[in-house]
């Protein structure tokens, strides 16, 4: 090797060695996530009942932001959060009966200030024989809240409509160990779910302070982000599948991707350009990709068709887009861009006008619970109707075509009988494969993959083409 061409990959390594450093500073393991799992229209109207087999740890934050507590004088198992007189209140009854006991009022949080709950540490001697750091996130203290189990930390906040939010706070291991049993199979191949790991984490630090900064989070439990239920729903081989891989991230260039993923994808991907438009090169590791081993014929969504009434696709229209057409429909005309995934799509009544859908998304948004994905094919036809109708319809018989009035009554013969029918009803019908929007990767395509032989670095880089994985701490 020359000086020159050592200076040369010398100089490279450490331009991506600044790189990596300048988007990984601030990140460590113990970097927290705040996930609003109850807020606007799903926030508390009056109080929320909490339980913790361990008892409760108690407080709000100091000036420097820390979790102040506030030690309980007996372990309380049962409580309430309500608000009374500007105050977020921790009691061991409810609101009504605490009007009678004042006694069982706890803890106030005056001022403004957030009300902070934390499960008691379990001890070495207790009867579930799990520590506090246990590893496994079923043997972790929790909160229990409408059902479902978080743990660390819980946030009271009262929003600007007098109702209370809260805020699980969950370190970034733990909470990925929160989305997948939600998100995959969790008796899918270790590889499998270690794809989703990686792909998840990342996801997670590229969308951290986003869309719901201003709603005071990081992150919703739901799709719109991932679906996060606390230790609700726990299985060791995902705990075993983040733990594999803890810290490993995808980048491209530097950076962390936006490492979308879905449940199906019919055999093939679809590019972010197509689905949500934008510049057609801004993510170019969310591409077309071929995935010949998703076997997705075996699936239940994997590939599916229904048939729409031509009026109920008018109504459907006419709801999405309102006064934008004024007559029946004539065409539907699309396109695929020379992909599977419907790019472009026209819709044309018969006064001429027009309603033109630029990207999958849309196409998919429209059909609804008609489209599973916008892999489809789409066509019109007949189908019969008990309704009296004056239809017609041309058949070819061996004279030729001829023209039948469906008014007096047809037969359809099939192979195993004959059935009659009075008239017939202008539907279309779709065939399509796939779940999902189809850019990234495929969830199932991964399992189908690890079942192949694919490691999960493999599943990876079919999936985010030209993406690194790297260790973020």
């Amino acid at each position: 090797m020359s000086r020159k061409t050592r200076f040369t990959l010398i100089f490279a390594l450490l331009c991506a060695l600044f790189m990596f450093n300048a988007f990984a500073d601030g990140v460590s393991a113990e970097t927290k996530v705040r996930v609003g799992i109850f807020y606007s229209s799903t926030a508390f109207k009056g109080q929320a009942a909490v339980n913790s087999e361990t008892g409760f740890s108690i407080g709000v934050y100091d000036e420097n932001g820390d979790f102040s507590e506030t030690a309980l004088d007996e372990t309380v198992k049962n409580a309430y959060v309500y608000i009374n007189d500007g105050a977020l209140v921790f009691a061991s009854e409810d609101m009504k009966n605490a009007q009678n006991n004042p006694d069982s009022v706890i803890f106030r949080a005056e001022n403004g200030q957030k009300l902070v709950l934390r499960p008691a540490a379990l001890s070495e001697n207790s009867d579930n024989n799990a520590a506090a750091d246990a590893n496994y996130s079923a043997d972790l203290p929790y909160i229990g809240i409408s059902g479902k189990k978080y743990p660390e930390l819980l946030e009271f906040v009262m929003d600007p409509n007098g109702n209370i939010k809260v805020i699980n706070v969950v370190g970034l291991e733990q909470y990925i160990k929160g989305v997948l049993p939600n998100e995959v199979y969790t008796s899918w191949e270790p590889e499998a779910l270690k794809a989703a790991a990686v792909a998840t984490r990342t996801y997670t630090l590229k969308s951290m302070r986003g869309k719901h900064s201003s709603l005071g989070f990081d992150l919703c439990p739901t799709t719109d982000c991932q679906v996060y239920a606390g230790v609700t729903k726990t299985a060791k081989s995902t705990d075993s599948a983040v733990d594999g891989t803890h810290g490993q991230v995808l980048t491209y260039n530097g950076s962390l991707i936006d490492a979308v993923y879905h449940a199906i994808s019919g055999g093939t991907t679809e590019s972010a350009w197509g689905a949500w438009g934008g510049d057609k090169n801004a993510h170019p590791y969310l591409t077309v990709v071929s995935t010949p081993f998703e076997k997705y014929g075996e699936l239940k969504q994997g590939h599916w068709s229904y048939v729409i009434p031509a009026d109920t696709l008018k109504s459907i229209i006419n709801a999405k887009y309102p006064g934008k057409l004024t007559g029946d429909i004539k065409s539907i005309d699309y396109s695929t861009d020379g992909g599977e995934y419907i790019h472009t799509m026209v819709i044309t009544d018969t006064d001429g006008k027009q309603i033109k859908l630029t990207t999958s998304s849309a196409v998919r948004s429209l059909f609804n619970k008609y489209a599973l994905s916008a892999n489809f094919t789409l066509g019109r036809t007949f189908a019969p109707s008990d309704e009296q109708t004056d239809d017609t319809v041309t058949v070819i018989t061996s004279k030729g075509k001829r023209t039948v009035d469906a008014a007096d009554g047809l037969t359809l013969i099939t192979a195993d009988s004959t059935e009659s029918f009075s008239g017939l009803s202008d539907v279309y019908f779709l065939n399509g494969k796939g779940y999902g929007h189809g850019v990234g990767m495929s969830q199932f395509g991964a399992q189908y993959a690890a079942l192949e032989g694919y490691t999960y670095k493999q599943i990876l880089e079919t999936y985010y083409p030209g993406t690194l994985i790297v260790s973020k701490y």
